[in-house]
């Protein structure tokens, strides 16, 4: 069966007998019907705020189903845990996470924070209250992530015995690559061209909320030449604003500049 070949599947990587190697380099296409629809079972995963879905379900599913068809290995569920969570190849120097302060919730540990290098993105609370207020109308602080981003950005602190770099969204704005090319020096990073601009659409890898937030982003090729804009909280959220701030401030004190 002949598939259409699908973009954003190029760099698709593909666990062959324990080895994390890319799809052109598997000798026979993941995609093939034979692997699809012949003699092996399977079951696709879907990855949400850094976690597998109901992963422990579907590996239920795919054992009960490899035992149905007889099959005289199954590997066990711990062996393919450890796959899934394995490090990326090693001739991939970056795998990026965008991670939302407000999801990780207090019983999500965040010890593994101190695996990864981590940046924090600030932005003026005046212009998270009245962005998000087009899709929620009484936000309380904790909706915001201001207090969280704190948290964490201590966490790090502590963690590392060092500042994380802070970038601040007004900044990046203003001066798109002169900010990039300080956060890509901070975490050692070359800078590319590639990284001001890219194509437009939803992504792939964008969770379930994308499609509520995200229209502007997905019509865009680059960044927008930066509009200085008069922003008024409504007067029901001075106090959200006010406690958010105190957090932003403290934060925005360390931005890269």
């Amino acid at each position: 069966m002949l598939q259409k070949f699908d973009e954003r599947n190029r760099d698709l990587i593909v666990n062959l007998n324990g080895q994390l190697i890319y799809r052109n380099r598997a000798g026979i296409s993941p995609f093939d019907s034979a692997v699809q629809g012949g003699d092996a079972v399977w079951q696709g995963l879907r990855l949400y705020r850094g976690r597998i879905f109901k992963l422990h379900q579907h590996l239920d599913r795919l054992h009960q189903s490899a035992t149905a068809l007889s099959f005289s290995e199954i590997p066990i569920r711990e062996k393919i845990i450890a796959q899934l969570t394995r490090p990326i190849p090693n001739d991939a120097r970056i795998f990026y996470q965008k991670q939302m302060t407000h999801h990780l919730l207090p019983k999500v540990s965040r010890d593994w924070l101190r695996e990864v290098t981590n940046c924090f993105l600030i932005r003026d609370p005046a212009e998270v209250i009245t962005s998000y207020i087009k899709k929620n109308r009484e936000p309380t602080v904790q909706d915001l992530g201001f207090i969280q981003q704190a948290e964490i950005f201590d966490l790090v602190q502590r963690q590392t015995g060092s500042v994380p770099p802070v970038m601040d969204a007004g900044d990046v704005l203003r001066d798109p690559e002169g900010m990039l090319r300080l956060l890509c020096g901070a975490i050692s990073v070359d800078f590319t061209d590639a990284m001001l601009s890219w194509p437009s659409g939803m992504r792939e890898t964008e969770g379930v909320w994308a499609k509520y937030w995200y229209a502007e982003v997905e019509r865009s090729t680059s960044f927008a030449p930066y509009r200085e804009r008069k922003i008024e909280v409504p007067e029901g959220l001075h106090e959200v604003h006010a406690r958010c701030r105190e957090y932003y401030d403290r934060l925005y004190e360390y931005r890269l500049h």
